[in-house]
């Protein structure tokens, strides 16, 4: 089963905010020394593709492993169980927030500490893994979570 991971429309304002704000800022800096703007442009360049490469776009499902697909990197995990979803309400502790999405290392209220894949902030699915707890944005969530409850005779 392969599952999308869209984007909400704040990821995607926050997103052209950034950009546009990264491409003005790249732009005054160059007026004003051609050497510092470089420096800033590729300082920009290099860390949107490290969020963008980070960013989730798909969940796939194959028994109890679930595999999480990025542009730059598949993690796969084993499920071991799953706490319904959950609205991303923390604090984040390590990676991406809100460029292209929300990946890294979350403190969720409710949750505790986390991994998450998402490119929203609502309705996450939480999943127990081998790896610890973590939250995915694929859609729809209870799609995902039906996937790994256990089977009934």
């Amino acid at each position: 089963m392969r599952l999308p991971i869209p984007s909400d429309r704040t990821t995607r304002l926050v997103t052209v905010s950034v950009l546009s704000f990264s491409c003005a800022a790249t732009a005054f800096t160059t007026l004003w020394n051609v050497t510092a703007g470089l420096a800033v442009a590729v300082l920009v360049t290099t860390s949107l593709t490290v969020a963008w490469l980070l960013t989730p776009t798909y969940v796939t499902v194959r028994g109890r492993r679930v595999t999480i697909v990025s542009p730059g990197r598949r993690i796969t995990m084993t499920v071991k169980g799953t706490r319904g979803t959950v609205d991303l309400r923390g604090a984040r502790l390590l990676g991406v927030g809100g460029v292209f999405g929300y990946v890294g290392l979350y403190r969720v209220k409710g949750v505790g500490r986390c991994h998450v894949y998402s490119r929203r902030r609502s309705r996450l699915a939480v999943l127990e893994t081998d790896r610890g707890t973590v939250l995915v944005g694929a859609e729809p969530p209870e799609k995902l979570l039906k996937a790994f409850e256990p089977a009934t005779s």
